[in-house]
């Protein structure tokens, strides 16, 4: 009896095409229309959601943390996400959550 992964890769171009699927078109005319910079913002300012999201999860976890470990933590988390080359990138560019 052949046991099934419980794991199985879907094809790529079903998941190229799921991720087209949601898509506003309106919302890719607005960014077409926008200049690299205004772009370049937008994701940046997702970015600092995302780690003001983390370090209050990191502090609701753990209300008595001063705010250097809530850095640290949430530093790791970060760091978690990245490949060990990108990582070196960043920290040679002293980028402050590498």
């Amino acid at each position: 009896m052949s046991q099934k992964s419980a794991f199985e890769p879907r094809p790529i171009e079903e998941v190229i095409r799921a991720a087209f699927d949601d898509v506003n078109l309106k919302q890719i005319e607005i960014f077409a229309r926008m200049t690299p910079a205004q772009r370049a913002q937008i994701m940046f300012d997702l970015i600092e959601f995302q780690r003001q999201k983390m370090y209050a999860f990191e502090k609701q976890r753990d209300p008595n943390a001063t705010e250097e470990e809530l850095e640290r933590r949430v530093r790791r988390r970060i760091e978690l996400s990245y490949d060990e080359s990108t990582i070196q990138r960043l920290r040679k560019y002293n980028y402050p959550f590498a």
